[in-house]
């Protein structure tokens, strides 16, 4: 069962772990990993029937004779102790010694019921979890997903993580259908939870998020999720095909996703396995592979919205300038980056500084230069990197 435990291990490492939350929640990589766990479930159950019955048996058997064993045992110098047949010391001992080997088995009898009854008790703890429901989810609204590039408005939003610091403060963002914006600040500004946010994986605390004028609230979250494309700077790659990974929102044919990849500068056979959890042929791609990977599903299917976040940061200046290029250039949708190096974001319609939970500044390119304010510094202090 070796073989069937790695996959059910790698299962459960994908659906416990929250690294991996935002994508089942907004992808279709739910069904992929519970395909995998299903047809290995399957097999691993006929592997416990084939020998399950054998062990069963023999283990059976086994707990059985041996206490009978012991038990004879006792009887019989019992009986001679009582007759005055046995009146030899090391007889006696080993009455003790056989008394001691009953007891051990009858104990680990004990332990195995009560193992039994803690199993029991943990099969109820995994059924409640698999019974319970988000609150976002069960409070979500039933109106349909806006179609076309989708407009955004943030309107005094507010949130803060519980027991923490962080905060975002009266946060008002402005994106028209099709707009190209980008959102830039220092670690800890709250750009990554402003991503979340928009996807609904949390409630706004105060404020509200309009997507073609309706409050987030209002829409089927699940519909919403599947119109939003998301590529974070740590994309989740998955033990699967490289055709599964590019299909995780929507599904293509081969001459398509082929074409995706010629795009992305991404030289990977549709068939072959990403990395080697199961597959020792399997592809194993470097950091900026993988997030070619992850861009690479954004480029086929439809999107009212995408969200970038970092997501070509592994790529040396040049890559990451072209890549974000190709995004901004090839998509029709409305698309929010989240950037550090802000020379790839110079073509944006317009640049939000994230700062202190709010908007400190915002402008084209051009605009925040002739500020001189923070944005204008930090741009500079980037470029002296590369230009001396």
């Amino acid at each position: 069962m070796t073989a069937t435990n790695r996959v059910m291990r790698y299962v459960q490492r994908v659906m416990y772990t929250k690294e991996y939350a935002a994508d089942l929640k907004s992808t279709d990589v739910h069904k992929f990993i519970n395909n995998a766990y299903a047809a290995t479930g399957n097999k691993h159950t006929s592997i416990v029937v084939k020998y399950g019955k054998k062990l069963l048996l023999w283990f059976s058997l086994s707990e059985a004779i041996y206490p009978l064993k012991d038990l004879v045992v006792i009887v019989y110098i019992a009986y001679g102790l009582i007759s005055g047949s046995i009146e030899s010391i090391g007889v006696y001992t080993s009455l003790l010694t056989a008394s001691q080997y009953l007891t051990v088995r009858m104990q680990r009898i004990t332990d195995q019921l009560s193992n039994l009854d803690k199993l029991n008790k943990y099969a109820e703890k995994i059924r409640k979890y698999f019974d319970l429901e988000s609150t976002i989810e069960r409070n979500s609204g039933d109106k349909g997903s806006p179609s076309g590039a989708m407009s955004l408005e943030l309107r005094g939003v507010s949130f803060a993580y519980p027991n923490s610091e962080f905060a975002l403060k009266n946060l008002n963002i402005t994106v028209k259908p099709g707009e190209k914006i980008a959102i830039v600040g220092e670690n800890g500004a709250g750009k990554t939870t402003l991503s979340k946010l928009l996807l609904r994986l949390y409630d706004v605390s105060g404020g509200e998020i309009l997507y073609n004028g309706v409050n987030v609230r209002d829409y089927d979250v699940h519909t919403l999720r599947r119109r939003i494309g998301v590529a974070f700077q740590e994309p989740q790659i998955y033990a699967l095909t490289v055709r599964e990974n590019l299909s995780v929102y929507h599904k293509s044919d081969d001459a398509t996703l082929r074409e995706v990849l010629c795009t992305v500068g991404l030289d990977v056979e549709l068939d072959r396995e990403v990395t080697r959890e199961f597959d020792e042929g399997g592809v194993m791609l470097s950091g900026g592979e993988q997030q070619k990977l992850g861009l690479s599903r954004l480029l086929h299917g439809d999107f009212g919205l995408l969200l970038l976040d970092e997501p070509s940061s592994a790529l040396d200046p040049l890559a990451e300038y072209e890549m974000t290029k190709l995004m901004f250039d090839n998509s029709h949708t409305t698309t929010i980056m989240v950037a550090h190096r802000l020379s790839t974001i110079r073509d944006a319609d317009c640049i939000y500084l994230i700062s202190d939970g709010g908007v400190a500044e915002q402008g084209t390119h051009d605009e925040l230069m002739a500020l001189g304010g923070r944005y204008a510094e930090m741009f500079t202090k980037q470029a002296e990197n590369y230009v001396r």
